[in-house]
């Protein structure tokens, strides 16, 4: 009489524990850092601009890392669809051992549309231009691949203390953006300002600001005499902040505003200031009908 147990060969034997072991053993990728924030959740108005603080711990390296190091940080709706983008170059170098923190800009731009009202997630995750992704540790949930969602958007209605923005017949109409991060923009087509109205407080002027190199439907810069690079200087009548510009590219900018002073003989503060533009160049269109100076590409405010 036969018994029921089947003896297996010894090799065969040992070929299928090999391949358990590796099955039942395969490991996720070490995260190669620490991402921390300073906020689990941000109120936004329209147009407004709230910083959140990103914190880096740099721990292993980033294995196949093709170009410059790159943030993403995205904004999603309920659905989990993307509606902004806030994605950037990591400022500084991911040094083994080190650490990093700084503040990225999260807004909504008076040039666009304003969100719905409602809750939205803040992701974040580390990025090249190969699309290769990283692990990060306490990152809070992930939420898609190397994905972390770092903080809660509560979108609200704008503020009583936004103020309002006035464009001159010197500023084309809004045109549509090239993507998420940049949904619409102004052209400028000589030097001028913005108009604020409804100054209630100090607070801080956001604007991301393209300088065209030529190209496409524009031609090359003419530059003013004596101009070796493009440049644009950027001041206001509320107080003495002023910001340069120099070279082709989007520049993001922070402009304090102060509330107007008071002239002789007024008892009442003025509610308006305006914000110029001044550059050092100009740029045709083909046609030879329109030139252009600035691109304004984002407009937003906080207050003090």
């Amino acid at each position: 009489m036969t018994s029921g147990k089947v003896r297996l060969p010894r090799l065969f034997i040992l070929v299928l524990t090999a391949g358990l072991a590796l099955t039942g053993c395969s490991k996720e990728p070490d995260p190669v850092g620490r991402l921390g924030t300073g906020a689990g959740e941000i109120r936004l108005g329209y147009p407004q601009v709230v910083e959140l603080e990103l914190s880096w711990e740099m721990k292993r390296p980033l294995e196949g890392l093709a170009g410059p190091v790159r943030v993403f940080v995205h904004l999603l709706d309920s659905r989990g669809d993307i509606v902004r983008t806030f994605d950037h170059d990591l400022p500084g170098a991911w040094k083994i051992g080190g650490e990093l923190a700084y503040k990225v800009p999260i807004y909504q731009s008076a040039l666009a549309p304003a969100l719905e009202e409602g809750r939205y997630k803040l992701t974040c995750g580390l990025y090249d231009r190969e699309g290769n992704r990283w692990p990060l540790e306490n990152a809070g949930a992930e939420i898609g691949e190397a994905e972390y969602e770092i903080a809660t958007v509560s979108v609200v209605e704008s503020g009583p203390k936004m103020p309002q923005f006035f464009f001159s017949s010197s500023w084309l109409p809004v045109e549509g953006g090239s993507d998420l991060q940049i949904l619409a923009r102004r052209w400028l087509t000589q030097n001028d300002v913005i108009r604020l109205g409804g100054l209630t407080g100090p607070g801080k002027l956001w604007l991301n600001v393209g300088v065209p190199e030529g190209g496409g439907e524009l031609l090359a810069p003419t530059m003013a005499e004596g101009a070796v690079e493009q440049s644009v200087s950027i001041t206001t009548t509320c107080g003495d902040a002023a910001v340069q510009i120099s070279g082709p590219g989007s520049h993001a900018i922070e402009l304090p505003i102060a509330l107007p002073a008071l002239a002789e003989g007024e008892e009442e503060r003025p509610s308006e200031c305006e914000v110029s533009f001044t550059a050092n160049y100009y740029l045709m269109s083909r046609e030879g009908d329109q030139s252009r100076t600035i691109a304004l590409e984002g407009l937003s405010w906080s207050s003090d």
